[in-house]
C-alpha cells in the first residue's frame, strides 16, 4: 500500500510539473489580432510610415504593431519593463499604459504605472522608432519584458521578453503618407493650469482632432 501511495503521488507531482511546464502566461505579446509571440522572440520591422502634419512638416516613424494580451480570461495587472539597446538616431517611444516616454539613448526603464488589463484584453503597446529625419538611416534595438504585479502595483512574477530590431534603411518598405495629422491645440498642467510650454513633469495635451493625451516631460 505505501509503495502505491509513493507511486500515486510520483504521479501526481509529475502532472503538476508538466502543467506548469505548459500552462500559458497570463500575460503575453501579440499582433493586434491576438496571435501570441513565443517568449524570447525577435521581430524584424522595416516598414515606415511618412507622416505629413497639417503644417507640411512630415518625419517618418517606424510602429512596432506590438500588443498586449491577457490571455486567461481573468483579468489583471502588470507593467512593462524595457531597456534600449541600440539607438542610431532619433527615438524610440512607448505610451503605455497612460504616459507616453521617448527614449533617446541607451539604459533600462519601465512603465511609470501599472494597469489593469480586463478578460482577454488586447491593448496597442504604442512602441515604435522615431528616426532623427526622413532617410536618416540607422537601427535601433528595444527589449521589452512583462512584469505581473497585483492591484498594489507590488511584484508578483514574470512575463515574457520580446525583442524589437528596427532597420531603417533604402529598402525599407511601406511607405503610407497620412495628411493632416493632429496638431497640439493646447497644452495644460495635471491641475488644469494652461501652458505656454512644455513643463516637468505630466502634461495634459489637446490635439486639434479632439483628443486629450497625456505626455510626460522629463
Amino acid at each position: 500500500m505505501k509503495k502505491l501511495f509513493t507511486l500515486m503521488a510520483a504521479a501526481l507531482l509529475m502532472a503538476v510539473n508538466a502543467q506548469a511546464q505548459t500552462d500559458t502566461p497570463q500575460f503575453m505579446f501579440s499582433d493586434k489580432d491576438g496571435n501570441t509571440f513565443e517568449d524570447g522572440a525577435t521581430i524584424n520591422i522595416n516598414s515606415i510610415e511618412i507622416i505629413t502634419e497639417s503644417d507640411g512638416f512630415q518625419f517618418v516613424q517606424m510602429p512596432s504593431g506590438l500588443y498586449l494580451k491577457e490571455t486567461q480570461g481573468a483579468g489583471g495587472h502588470c507593467l512593462v519593463q524595457y531597456r534600449a539597446d541600440r539607438i542610431d538616431n532619433g527615438a524610440l517611444q512607448i505610451c503605455f499604459p497612460v504616459n507616453c516616454i521617448s527614449i533617446e539613448a541607451p539604459g533600462a526603464f519601465q512603465s511609470t504605472a501599472h494597469t489593469p488589463m480586463a478578460a482577454n484584453e488586447i491593448r496597442d503597446l504604442q512602441t515604435e522608432w522615431l528616426p532623427e529625419d526622413i532617410g536618416t538611416y540607422g537601427e535601433a534595438i528595444m527589449t521589452l519584458n512583462i512584469k505581473i504585479v497585483n492591484a498594489f502595483g507590488v511584484a508578483q512574477g514574470n512575463g515574457p521578453t520580446i525583442h524589437l530590431h528596427y532597420t531603417y534603411d533604402a529598402n525599407s518598405s511601406g511607405i503610407n503618407t497620412a495628411t493632416a495629422a493632429p496638431a497640439e491645440t493646447a497644452r495644460y498642467t495635471i491641475g488644469g493650469q494652461q501652458l505656454a510650454a512644455p513643463q516637468r513633469g505630466i502634461n495634459i495635451v489637446r490635439m486639434s482632432d479632439g483628443s486629450i493625451r497625456k505626455v510626460t516631460v522629463r
